[in-house]
């Protein structure tokens, strides 16, 4: 079962790589319209993010984020996946990919806690609904 803790710290890394690859994708994107889209996405993410570390130090426990080589190997995924073709409808696509793994996984370690904090369940919640809703939006565009 998972702890607040333990809950805190993947809520502040799923925001994380959420913020951290939309913000990627956005460098390919031209369509102005689009990547606000996008940018509103990367906000919410840092803000959750920026949440799970408040909560982290209220607990005095250090945010653990994704390490540099798997931030640099998903943006390199990222890149081979959009090379030749930056679409709004394939990037759409694949940022719907990436988010329906992030909808997953918030739902497996929800399930897997066992915390007495509401608020920390609360968080995890703003995140699942928060992907939810991404996804959402971007079907519009495929």
């Amino acid at each position: 079962m998972k702890t607040n803790i333990e809950l805190l710290n993947h809520i502040y890394e799923t925001a994380e790589a959420g913020k951290d690859l939309t913000a990627h994708i956005m460098e390919k994107v031209k369509d102005a319209g689009y990547c606000r889209i996008l940018e509103a996405q990367a906000n919410g993410y840092e803000q959750i993010q920026h949440e799970a570390a408040s909560k982290l130090t209220a607990y005095g426990a250090d945010a653990k984020g994704a390490g540099v080589v798997k931030k640099l190997s998903k943006q390199a995924i990222a890149s081979l996946q959009t090379m030749g073709d930056t679409s709004v409808s394939r990037i759409s696509a694949l940022m719907i990919q990436g988010t329906t793994m992030g909808v997953t996984d918030i739902l497996k370690n929800l399930n897997q806690y066992n915390g007495t904090d509401t608020e920390v369940a609360d968080l995890g919640g703003r995140l699942l609904q928060m992907e939810q809703d991404n996804i959402n939006t971007l079907k519009s565009y495929l």
